[in-house]
């Protein structure tokens, strides 16, 4: 009995190449300088066909199609295809589109993600956006928030500030008594903090400015002249009754 085996073929190109023809099953490797533009053949003419590129430069090179889009979970959906250096990615023709199978090596483009184990994630990482809504149900937390709502690096302030929610000021009025501000438009639950720096509240007062709201019941500033004094404001959703003392001075 006769035996026949299946080789597929190889091919390279290097710089910016437009390329008329498909061949199933074809490796293009694309080698010479990173950056550059690949056009592939129209989907329309070759429905079925796969075909892998291999990026052999040392950056990003672009697939391009001539019609249709680049589709699929792994693809951004748009005429251009990005390729990773040093990966692979192969499409396939549908008549219409080109529908990317994989980029093996490359980052996965896609909009949801079903994982049935761990995984790991190296390299640097991403913030979350400050649109980012917290809830019970995620465990990825904006800075932003942790820092409103449970307070920010300890500074030191030592002449007149406007402070604003979740900062956490150590007074050091040893070079004379000043004003804080407190945030004008405050919402429920913000919060800051206070906590004298050099133990001269005594000689040299900290005034805290009510700024529009009220500080426990009364439309009037704070003035602070205990040494050693330690004390969290937090505001009540009211300009009455305004800023509450949390923890005792």
């Amino acid at each position: 009995m006769a035996r026949y085996n299946t080789v597929f073929q190889t091919t390279s190109v290097t710089g910016s190449q437009t390329l008329t023809a498909a061949t199933q099953g074809l490796t293009t490797t694309i080698t010479g300088a990173a950056g550059v533009t690949i056009t592939v053949p129209s989907p329309v003419l070759y429905v079925g066909y796969t075909q892998t590129y291999y990026n052999a430069t040392s950056g990003s090179i672009t697939l391009s199609t001539p019609s249709g889009l680049f589709t699929g979970p792994a693809s951004s959906g748009t005429l251009n295809q990005s390729v990773p250096s040093q990966s692979t990615m192969t499409i396939t023709a549908d008549g219409t589109n080109y529908v990317v199978a994989n980029i093996e090596g490359g980052v996965l483009v896609a909009t949801t993600g079903t994982f049935s184990s761990t995984v790991a994630m190296n390299g640097a990482t991403n913030a979350v956006s400050s649109a980012h809504v917290t809830s019970a149900q995620y465990d990825i937390v904006p800075l932003g928030f942790l820092q409103t709502n449970y307070g920010k690096t300890w500074q030191v302030i030592s002449s007149g500030y406007t402070a604003v929610t979740g900062d956490r000021l150590m007074i050091n009025t040893a070079g004379g008594g000043f004003t804080v501000n407190m945030p004008a438009s405050p919402a429920r639950g913000d919060a800051v903090h206070f906590i004298d720096y050099g133990g001269t509240l005594s000689s040299n007062n900290l005034i805290v400015n009510n700024n529009g709201n009220y500080i426990m019941r009364q439309n009037d500033t704070l003035r602070v002249s205990t040494n050693g004094a330690a004390f969290q404001l937090v505001f009540s959703g009211a300009q009455n009754p305004g800023w509450l003392v949390a923890q005792g001075i």
